[in-house]
Parts: structure tokens; sequence; C-alpha cells
């Protein structure tokens, strides 16, 4: 959102980036921690390829990165669907479309059994792209494409390079979280691994508003109410559709307080299409 782009591909960010790691941790036989460093390596550059995709297609040919980045979740689901059913399905599973569960040596656990590997490992993730957005010139560059992509060739950015890396880096990041989830919870891949994460993550950075630090706040808070609405459902007796409901008018309202960003997004994408439909039609030789 910093650089004016709008990657929806999260969701099949995640699952890229989750059956890299699943491939890497069972079918790379090297001692465990090695494994778990390159699962999660895989991930990141699996996932940002995939959100590289939509980055080159958006700065060459000019293609709305909306459009392309949700074609390409269809793609992502579709692959890992069709690999655990098939190639990759776990032949003592009963059928059932899902991967063999990953050794346990590769297993991210707890620390003091108490705090996840995985929470803190998103905690220094948090605080790298906090360093990288607002302490870097990379991250100058991004927050300048995201005001005005005319101002900013003007300025002498490279703009899509600029944009290919913001969508590389942003794919990277739903890759990180696949292969997190993968490595440290469900521990094999099925072609139902993410519940909407990756539209949760949408939510999570307009709540933010754009700033790592908020949306590292936002996604902390939204994790809480999902962990406690799935509590009531089970404790309370509370239907799972109703549950939902609730999580989806709380996200609404907390969106709804960070009006003034939508709106902003909102116009930067009119004027967008506003240019594409005054460009003149190039006449035929």
């Amino acid at each position: 959102f910093r650089a004016g782009l709008f990657n929806l591909g999260g969701q099949g960010q995640i699952y890229i980036g989750a059956l890299a790691a699943v491939l890497v941790a069972l079918y790379l036989h090297v001692p465990g921690i090695v494994v778990i460093v390159l699962a999660l390596v895989a991930a990141m550059l699996a996932a940002g390829a995939w959100g590289g995709i939509a980055g080159v297609l958006r700065a060459r040919l000019g293609l709305s990165e909306i459009i392309t980045t949700i074609m390409l979740n269809f793609i992502a689901f579709w692959l890992v669907s069709y690999l655990v059913r098939g190639p990759i399905q776990d032949p003592e599973g009963a059928g059932y479309p899902y991967t063999r569960e990953v050794p346990g040596d590769v297993k991210l656990g707890l620390i003091g059994d108490v705090v996840p590997v995985g929470a803190v490992l998103m905690l220094a993730v948090g605080v790298a792209a906090w360093l990288l957005m607002d302490r870097s010139r990379f991250g100058l560059k991004i927050k300048a494409l995201g005001e005005g992509e005319a101002a900013s060739r003007f300025a002498g950015i490279a703009v899509p390079r600029v944009t290919v890396v913001a969508m590389v880096i942003a794919g990277a990041l739903g890759g990180l979280g696949g292969a997190t989830s993968l490595l440290g919870v469900q521990h094999r891949l099925s072609d139902f691994f993410s519940p909407n994460w990756g539209f949760d993550a949408v939510a999570t950075a307009l709540i933010g508003r754009g700033s790592p630090i908020g949306t590292l706040a936002a996604g902390v808070f939204i994790g809480f109410l999902r962990s406690g609405i799935q509590s009531a459902e089970g404790t309370a007796e509370v239907p799972a559709a109703l549950a939902q409901i609730l999580l989806g008018v709380v996200v609404l309202f907390l969106i709804i307080a960070n009006a003034d960003l939508v709106v902003r997004l909102g116009r930067r994408l009119r004027q967008r299409f506003a240019r594409r439909r005054e460009r003149p039609l190039e006449r035929p030789a």
C-alpha cells in the first residue's frame, strides 16, 4: 500500500510459500535446523517470485495488479489442490487431500514452553520491515511512488524497478507467513490450508494505515480476535457463521475508523483509471 499498489494476492502467496516449505521439509534430508532455514528461505523466494509476476505485468505492460494478483490466487490454490491430491499426497492419509506431516525436528516449537518461535520470527520481520520502510533510501522511494507516479519519475526514481521489487517483497512476506504456519502450527499442507488469511492481511494493512508497526499491531489484534471467536464457537456454542459475521463487523468498523486512508486509496485508483482513459489511441500505420 505504501507504494500505491494493491496486492490482493496474499492468499496465493501464502499457498506458494507453504508449498515450497513443505517440499523442502519433506524431501530434503539434512539436519533439522538446516531444513528449517532452507524451508523459510525457499518459501520467501518462491512467493516473492510469485508476487513479482504481478509486479512485472504492472511495470512492463500496465496491467492492474488488482486483477493479476486475484488471478494468481486461483492458480496457486488449484496448483496446491492438484499436488496434495496426487503427486505429494500422503499415501497413508486415507485419501484425504493433504501431504505427509513434516518431521518432528523441522517443526517450529516454543521458546520456554510459552512463546511460539513463529511469533518471534514475525516480530523480527515487523522490525525489519520498519527499518526498510522508514530508515532506508529504498523505503523513501516506495513512499514517493505511493504519493505519485509522475512526480517519482520526475525525481529520477526507476518506477518499474521499485514496482517490481515492492511486489516481490510483499510476496516474500506472504510466503514467510505461509511457511511459518506450516512448520509451526499445521505441519502438513492441504488444499484448504489458509482460511482466507491473505484477505485478512488486506484488512490488517488498512487498519495499520500502511505502517509496519501499525500493521504488526493490527495483525496481533486480529489474531487475538480470531482466537477469541474460535473459543466462543467451542465454549459458548456460538454458531460458526455468526462468529464470522461478528469478526467481519468488527474489522469493517476498524477500517471505517481509518476512512481517510481508504478514501486516498480509492482516489488513487480513480486517478489511475482516468489517466488510462485519457491516453490517445494510436492510429494504425
